[in-house]
């Protein structure tokens, strides 16, 4: 459970008021404030690793726009980052979750959807980037499902395959074991 965008207060003996809290289990798993989140994580998590998240909803911030891979680079700069929006129909990813995908700005549009670079907004296609799925791919295969799978084994998730109207456009080579 994600509970954000409010005046919490921890009871801790400083007396620490957040704006986020994330309990999973039954347990608090983070309080402190929204957009730290995810440098939170990246700050335990190996260098290189993947961080995966689920449930942001624009339409819940300040002047309700998509978010940029901008604040993701900043938040977690050595790490592939992709966070899942509420519904499951966008993907907010940072520059390393872009490259590891073979997505940069000359990827081609998929029929019937577009990949977001951010030019619609601010005209910064070079620095900004976002996804959503179901209208930036037609198929991409993931090494396990992040929605049936673990926590734990969500950032170790990567992209295998992705298919944009009917093409390759990115296919992961073999790893030696």
């Amino acid at each position: 459970m994600l509970l954000t965008n409010g005046r919490i207060h921890t009871l801790d003996a400083a007396g620490t008021v957040v704006d986020t809290l994330v309990v999973r289990d039954g347990r608090v798993r983070f309080a402190g404030r929204r957009q730290d989140v995810v440098a939170e994580t990246a700050a335990r998590t190996p260098r290189g690793e993947w961080i995966g998240g689920r449930g942001w909803d624009q339409n819940l911030w300040p002047g309700m726009r998509f978010p940029t891979r901008a604040s993701l680079d900043r938040a977690a700069p050595h790490h592939p980052v992709a966070l899942i929006r509420v519904d499951g129909h966008a993907i907010w990813a940072n520059a390393a979750a872009l490259h590891a995908a073979g997505i940069s700005r000359d990827t081609r549009d998929p029929s019937g959807g577009i990949v977001v670079k951010d030019a619609y907004a601010s005209r910064q296609e070079a620095e900004l980037g976002a996804l959503t799925p179901g209208r930036r791919a037609d198929l991409v295969v993931c090494s396990d499902d992040v929605f049936t799978c673990p926590e734990e084994r969500i950032p170790d998730i990567v992209p295998l395959l992705t298919l944009v109207s009917g093409e390759v456009v990115f296919r992961r080579e073999a790893q030696p074991q």
